[in-house]
């Protein structure tokens, strides 16, 4: 609080120091502008006094912030270590082992990932929240302790889900699934969502029978890489906008998935759902954040502002909060999107 009252404080002194400057120029003119300059000069002087007051508690709240930050010497040659490793073809040992498990228990590395959303560029995958949580699983200290050190890793199902590959261009994958009325084909065609790879999707707009929108929950409090000062939920917002009310797929059914439910429910107690939409206002203004009532309406305004790009009020729009990594929910959701497909397939 005492640091915005000197930024606002700061704020007004340049304020009067330029209204200062104009009134002496107009006082060579006018005599009247003289007086109104003196007081301009006294209230600049009573501020500035105010603010040299507080300078030394700005300056130890910078040094603080910045050693919080620091990272200490002692990790220089850790880093090192992990640095001269290529991502690609990691091959571990004991040392990478200890500077890995090291550098990510700092201070600084930790004060670091708690403000990791607020890093507009070089941010990390959602991906990565999940092995850091589990490091200690995938790198025990306790192998540490042997006299031959083996590297005995093995990815769980879990760890599988958990990892992210960035689509590229335009993916076709053909499956067959069993259904009440026989064995039905599918064929999913999945685009790449960058903005420089929208202009391939337009052909396959032509011949779907279904369109599913994917969109992260956890956008609200992520940016762009193309863009670092858009949130990823407008800017999922707007390019839905775009898709929805095309005329060449005005009756195929929309299906939109609400994913990342979980990094979502995470995050929501400590950065509000106004952090992104400053209009938000919760159906419940006594719920503790982050408690299930403040979730629930978190996730109705969501879903409402992407009813409100529809302009077709017929439209079939479908919404499914997910978390893609729980198998037994997608497996639930999966049939109710292939029931909706074969509906889709009967009526056509």
């Amino acid at each position: 609080q005492k640091l915005k009252v000197y930024e606002e404080r700061k704020r007004k002194l340049l304020a009067m120091e330029k209204d200062y400057r104009k009134q002496l120029i107009e006082a060579a003119s006018k005599s009247s502008m003289l007086a109104k300059a003196m007081s301009t000069r006294k209230k600049i002087q009573t501020l500035t006094k105010a603010c040299q007051k507080d300078s030394k508690f700005v300056e130890q709240c910078v040094t603080d912030y910045y050693n919080r930050f620091k990272l200490p010497a002692e990790l220089e040659d850790d880093i090192e270590i992990i640095e001269s490793h290529s991502v690609k073809e990691v091959q571990m040992t004991e040392r990478l082992h200890r500077s890995l498990l090291k550098v990510w228990k700092s201070t600084a590395i930790q004060e670091m990932y708690k403000r990791r959303a607020s890093f507009k560029v070089a941010q990390l995958d959602d991906s990565c929240t999940y092995f850091l949580k589990n490091i200690e699983k995938i790198l025990p200290p306790a192998r540490l302790q042997r006299k031959l050190y083996i590297d005995h890793y093995r990815p769980t199902l879990e760890d599988v889900l958990n990892c992210r590959k960035r689509t590229q261009g335009v993916i076709n994958g053909m499956f067959v699934v069993e259904t009440p009325s026989g064995k039905q084909a599918f064929r999913v065609v999945d685009v790449a969502g960058q903005r420089g790879a929208r202009r391939k999707w337009i052909p396959f707009f032509n011949s779907c029978d279904c369109v599913l929108f994917v969109i992260s929950l956890a956008g609200y409090n992520r940016y762009l890489l193309e863009d670092a000062d858009v949130f990823r939920l407008h800017e999922a917002l707007k390019l839905f906008n775009d898709i929805v009310n095309q005329p060449s797929i005005g009756n195929t059914p929309f299906i939109v998935f609400l994913n990342k439910f979980d990094l979502f429910r995470d995050e929501l107690p400590t950065v509000p759902l106004s952090h992104c939409f400053p209009q938000y206002e919760t159906d419940n203004p006594n719920a503790l954040a982050g408690s299930p009532e403040d979730i629930k309406s978190a996730v109705r305004f969501i879903r409402s502002q992407f009813m409100k790009r529809v302009n077709d009020l017929h439209k079939a729009v479908y919404f499914h909060t997910t978390c893609a990594t729980d198998t037994n929910q997608v497996d639930k959701i999966f049939s109710s999107v292939t029931d909706i497909v074969i509906q889709r397939g009967l009526a056509a």
